[in-house]
Parts: structure tokens; C-alpha cells; sequence
């Protein structure tokens, strides 16, 4: 009698089970006539296939997954596997790592990390890794993918000293359409509420003064972002443009990921794209983008 074979468990099947089983689903090794698998793949196909065990009582399946997922991420995993494989994708996992490529290469070709969506972003292993895609499991089991990947925002803009005169009402700056260059928002006839310089940050906290300054060496103008749940809006070139850029400073080197979707959804809603922002050893910055559908 043939056998699906895991860990030092046995499951036996009809006799065509193992071939029929691999050659359907590309899934395990075939040895001596048993099909060998490991828990994401028997997860796989207890959660996703038809055959074999689709007929199996929901409760004993329950029991089977129990049984082999027995890490503490490993049902976060089982899902995220589950939803590659039913994309075609080759899978090989290291946890928390899964190895990823498409079936028309050899060469493992991404890396995904699995997280759950009350995890902070781990922005330290950022500082080697690269880019890297991110799978999140939310609490219903759902998985949303996320390319986040090192930048190095540039932009035009040139802050120079300005001899204006701008009349400050409470925390406003008010001026005269004499400067063309430093007007924002136009609030009446001919006056102007003014952009704010850099002395005027000075009431930021001081890793946020410490931002805006290292934005403004960039040639970036960074402006509120609360109408979008961000720290700032950046301009790379003039402020009568969009603005390019949302940024989500990660304060105490801190985001978690609900913070991070949140963020990207926002961001992709006004054509925006994110930035997040840290501070280990200088500013350092992150490009974030929701990858809705990842395919092979």
C-alpha cells in the first residue's frame, strides 16, 4: 500500500494517489512508490486541493493541520505557501523565509518574509537585506504583498535666504505675492499663506528638524501630510506641482504594519508614492509599494 509520507507520519492512499497527487500539484518527492512531503506542502493540500482530502471531515483536517504546524508561525506560512503554490510559483521555505520562483526558472529568484499585521516592520535587517518582498497575514487569514526596497530620494528645489516680510498671526506665516517662490496657498486677495522655511521647523522634534534638514540637502521641500495620515508631503521640484512623494516617519525606529498599509493605501488613492523614514546612523529611506497582484 502506498503512503503520503511527513515528518515520521503516515498517511495511506489508493495506489495512484502519490503520482496522481505530484503531477497534479508539481508538489513533494516520489521514493519508492510514496509520495514524501513537508507541513506547508500537506497544509497545502489539506487547505487548497480537492484531492485527496477533500472529502476528509473538516474537524479530522483540523487535527492534521494541528498536528504538523506546531511552530509559532507556521500557520502564517501554511497560508502564505497556499496562495504562491495556487499561483504556479516553486516554493522552498526557511522560516520565516520562503525562496520563491516562477516555473520557467531555475534560479530561486525572490525572497519573501512573513509577517503578521500587528508586527512591527523590522527596519534594522533593512540595512542588508536589500529589497525584499513581504507577505502579511492578517487576522482572517487574508495576504497582502509588499515590495519594500532602500531609495535615495533626490529632488530640484534650492533653498536660498529670502529677504520677505511675512507677518506671523498665531503659528501663520502671511506675506504679499512678492516672492513668488515661497508662496503655498493663496487665502485672500493677494496675501498668501507662506511656506515655511527651515528656521521655522524649529518647534519640530528634534529627529523630525533633523529630517527636514536632511530632505532639504536633497533638494526636497517637505510639507504637512496630515490630510493624508502622513508626516510630510515631498516636492522634488517646485511647490505649484504635486506633490511626489507621502512619508511615514518611523519614530523610536518603529511601524507596524496595519501603520505601513494604511499608509500605502493612501499613497496609491491620490497617485502618491511612500517613503518610509528612519534613523540608524543618518536618515535612511524606503521605498514601499503594495504588489495587489503578484502572479507568475
Amino acid at each position: 500500500m502506498p503512503y503520503f509520507r511527513f515528518s515520521k507520519a503516515l498517511f495511506p492512499v489508493e495506489r495512484s494517489a502519490p503520482g496522481r497527487t505530484y503531477n497534479r500539484y508539481r508538489i513533494g518527492k516520489i521514493v519508492d512508490g510514496d509520495l514524501y512531503l513537508d507541513k506547508y506542502e500537506i497544509a497545502y493540500l489539506v487547505l487548497q486541493a480537492k484531492y485527496p482530502f477533500g472529502n476528509m471531515e473538516t474537524n479530522a483536517r483540523l487535527l492534521l493541520l494541528r498536528d504538523f504546524l506546531d511552530q509559532e508561525r507556521d500557520l502564517e506560512i501554511a497560508l502564505a505557501f497556499s496562495h504562491l503554490k495556487a499561483k504556479g510559483f516553486a516554493i522552498k521555505v526557511e522560516q520565516p523565509i520562503m525562496h520563491i520562483r516562477k516555473k520557467s526558472s531555475k534560479q530561486w529568484e525572490f525572497l519573501v518574509i512573513v509577517q503578521r499585521e500587528d508586527e512591527y516592520l523590522p527596519l534594522e535587517a533593512m540595512e542588508s537585506s536589500g529589497a525584499m518582498i513581504y507577505c502579511i497575514v492578517d487576522e482572517e487569514g487574508d495576504v497582502s504583498f509588499y515590495s519594500i526596497s532602500p531609495d535615495n530620494p533626490t529632488g530640484s528645489n534650492i533653498v536660498e535666504g529670502t529677504d520677505y516680510h511675512p507677518v506671523k498671526i498665531g503659528n501663520y506665516l502671511l506675506q504679499d505675492n512678492l516672492n513668488e517662490s515661497t508662496k503655498i496657498k493663496r487665502i485672500g486677495f493677494g496675501i498668501y499663506l507662506s511656506s515655511k522655511q527651515f528656521d521655522d521647523f524649529a518647534q519640530l522634534p528634534q529627529d523630525l528638524l533633523m529630517l527636514v534638514k536632511d530632505l532639504r540637502g536633497r533638494g526636497i521641500l517637505a510639507r504637512t501630510g496630515f490630510k493624508y495620515g502622513a508626516n510630510f508631503r515631498l516636492y522634488t521640484s517646485g511647490i505649484e506641482d504635486h506633490a511626489d512623494y507621502l512619508l511615514l516617519y518611523a519614530e523610536k525606529r518603529q511601524l507596524r504594519w496595519y501603520e505601513i498599509s494604511r499608509a500605502v493605501r493612501v499613497a496609491s488613492a491620490v497617485h502618491k508614492d511612500l517613503l518610509i523614514a528612519y534613523n540608524i546612523d543618518g536618515i535612511r529611506y524606503l521605498k514601499v509599494k503594495r504588489l495587489p497582484n503578484i502572479e507568475n
